[in-house]
């Protein structure tokens, strides 16, 4: 599965879960710019998702404190300072067409693999009416007080985590929040037996506690149980003055009926609150998953970036050395990787050499010739060898793994192939000193990120031997000339000798004459003799630039009786070095046919350097030929020539010639 795709799915997922959320849930980056708001935010704030998009957080999820009527600071801003979530009770929405709405909201971060923040996902919603159980149980004792003529009544509730009875609902009462042990006094008797008691007069009961000491004398108590099914969750406890009544079965039954309706209420209240307590607990684990599943998408694109950073970086270098050394560099500050190393297989010895290593280490390994064998000995052997990546999140029960006294702290390591075609030509290492630190999606971007190394190696090379061709087909060519010129003229010089020798005595005009032609050839094999020396003369092109090496190349062909040159530049500036190679060559090719071939008086050289392109056109005045039947003589080689060059360079070449008309070459290359 590609990236692209996998990260296609991830967003849908993403947006099909924010879809089925009751929360009003809001994503923003780190300048609180918003990316994504789901229905339920929507209905609470009234704004649609295409309408907030790119918008300030604060202008679409305006809160205000009920306590101080303020608005409350950037969540964002918030997140960002205290680098953790927040979570906000009790505030007010504001929404788009001024509706007010109580809400509670929390705002979590967002963090990449480094963990870095990169957003933050805010989750709000509606404070729903919920019972107030206080109040209810407030009017139950009140109610129950009053049915039976007493002046207090009070409510006591089990609390298993502290074993005790605590007061929490009076009537009449002043002992709120007094707590007795099971079994201690009326209420503690009844809530262990889950039988209802009556004391007549409780100054006066033995077992009365200290708690109740100033209990008046006359005071009558009936306590029954709050029963919930078949357990016993507190006790309800009747309280009048024995002077004017006292309690019976038929006010224990009424007390009962008190006591179910007030446990129903408790029960329920305290389900409830277990229910929004357990939504309360899925809301944050979605709220963090969200943020993580977002989380983990921001860093799946950051290595979608990251690779097409990387695959820019790695193409446009030819030089081997330099590309590797550049690649592992960039992957591991790209990826935040422990160590990086790329080994290229010797096809001599059939071995693994470390090529290029990230940092320090990897100079002081790449000095120290490391190399492993190819097979089941190491990690990067058997890759090499199976041509199949592997991932070892747990490096210490590994038997492969060749540990290394500079890397102590790698705790996972993922290797892959780097393949041309079918064939392994090395392996690309990255280790991380996090356990369980590579997925089966690292690979993948890895993977696609060896592959691109692996046809940037084969540029490389490929690049090299095209510059080897280029200094075999010069060599050639200097040959041709030495054939051509110089031992045609040394061989006309041997003659002309030869003649000399004969006139001297028989002829001496005609000697003298012969002598005269000695000279001419001499002089005529020197300059040709010096032109080969300035073809074969190492000058750098690279450092004087193509427009200097025209001038110079011009001003070397230039002879008293020669033809007249002419030299116009437009929009002069640096190309590549391999541009700039091609065209000098095309050009010293063009100029030197002209001035050997043609019986030109007028050559002109023009090059126009315009935006993303560069057109060179050599132009003479010569007796011209049939360009679709090229002269049989050794003038066809540089025409084929300057063609291949141009195609090396992907670019246009043009012969516009035509018999006693004279010649046009123009080559057009994109730079």
């Amino acid at each position: 599965m590609t990236n692209a795709k996998m990260l296609k799915e991830s967003e849908q997922w993403l947006a099909t879960t924010l879809q089925s959320i009751l929360d009003a849930v809001m994503i923003t980056d780190t300048t609180e710019c918003i990316k994504v708001l789901n229905p339920a935010a929507e209905a609470l704030t009234g704004w649609k998702h295409e309408d907030a998009l790119g918008k300030d957080l604060t202008e679409v999820l305006r809160i205000i404190n009920e306590q101080t009527h303020t608005p409350i600071e950037s969540l964002v801003t918030k997140v960002l300072r205290e680098g953790d979530s927040i979570r906000l009770a009790n505030h007010t929405l504001l929404a788009k067409d001024g509706t007010e709405t109580s809400i509670d909201c929390s705002a979590v971060p967002i963090r990449d693999d480094k963990g870095n923040i990169t957003g933050v996902v805010v989750v709000f919603r509606d404070i729903t009416t919920h019972l107030e159980m206080s109040e209810l149980l407030k009017a139950i004792v009140e109610w129950a007080a009053d049915l039976l003529r007493t002046y207090a009544a009070e409510i006591y509730l089990y609390d298993q985590g502290r074993e005790e009875l605590r007061l929490v609902i009076g009537y009449g009462s002043e002992y709120i929040g007094a707590t007795l042990k099971p079994g201690e006094g009326m209420v503690g008797k009844v809530f262990q037996s889950g039988e209802p008691m009556i004391v007549d007069d409780y100054q006066t009961w033995e077992g009365k506690t200290p708690v109740f000491e100033t209990t008046p004398p006359f005071t009558t108590v009936l306590v029954v149980p709050l029963k919930w099914r078949k357990w016993v969750i507190g006790a309800l406890a009747i309280v009048a003055d024995a002077r004017r009544r006292t309690f019976n079965q038929d006010d224990v039954r009424l007390a009962t009926l008190f006591a179910k309706l007030a446990a129903v209420t408790i029960k329920n209240a305290q389900l409830y609150e277990e229910l929004q307590s357990r939504m309360e607990e899925q809301r944050r684990i979605l709220a963090q998953q969200v943020a993580e599943r977002t989380a983990e998408l921001a860093h799946r694109a950051l290595q979608l970036e990251t690779s097409a950073q990387v695959s820019r970086e790695i193409t446009s270098i030819l030089d081997i050395d330099d590309l590797l050394i550049r690649v592992v560099e960039l992957i591991r500050e790209a990826f935040s990787y422990y160590y990086v190393q790329i080994f290229l297989v010797d096809q001599g010895t059939n071995r693994l050499v470390l090529q290029a290593g990230s940092g320090q280490i990897g100079r002081q390994f790449k000095s120290q010739g490391k190399s492993l064998e190819i097979g089941a000995t190491s990690l990067n052997g058997e890759v090499a060898q199976t041509n199949e990546a592997l991932i070892v999140n747990d490096l210490s029960h590994e038997p492969r793994y060749l540990a290394e006294e500079l890397l102590p702290d790698t705790m996972s390591e993922l290797v892959i192939p780097l393949r041309v075609g079918r064939q392994v030509i090395g392996t690309l290492d990255v280790q991380s000193a996090k356990p369980n630190a590579f997925s089966e999606v690292d690979l993948l971007v890895i993977q696609s990120l060896g592959d691109q190394v692996a046809i940037a190696i084969e540029n490389a090379r490929l690049y090299d031997r095209s510059r080897e061709l280029a200094v075999l087909e010069e060599r050639n060519r200097l040959a041709r000339e030495l054939h051509d010129s110089v031992t045609q003229s040394l061989f006309s010089l041997d003659l002309h000798a030869r003649a000399v020798a004969t006139y001297l005595k028989r002829d001496p005009q005609q000697a003298e004459a012969q002598i005269q032609e000695l000279r001419q050839i001499t002089h005529d094999t020197l300059q040709e003799m010096r032109s080969l020396i300035f073809d074969l003369r190492p000058f750098s092109l690279e450092d004087i630039g193509l427009v200097p090496a025209l001038r110079q190349q011009i001003e070397h062909l230039r002879r008293p009786n020669g033809p007249e040159f002419v030299l116009d530049v437009r929009g002069e500036r640096r190309l590549s070095a391999e541009v700039e190679q091609g065209l000098f060559r095309i050009a010293q090719e063009a100029l030197r046919n002209a001035v050997k071939h043609t019986g030109a008086r007028h050559i002109a050289v023009a090059l126009t350097m315009d935006p993303g392109h560069v057109t060179l056109c050599v132009t003479d005045d010569g007796r011209g030929f049939d360009p679709e039947s090229p002269p049989a003589d050794r003038r066809a080689f540089g025409l084929i020539g300057m063609r291949e060059r141009a195609e090396l360079l992907d670019g246009d070449f043009e012969i516009i010639s035509q018999p006693g008309a004279g010649t046009r070459v123009e080559v057009r290359v994109l730079a």
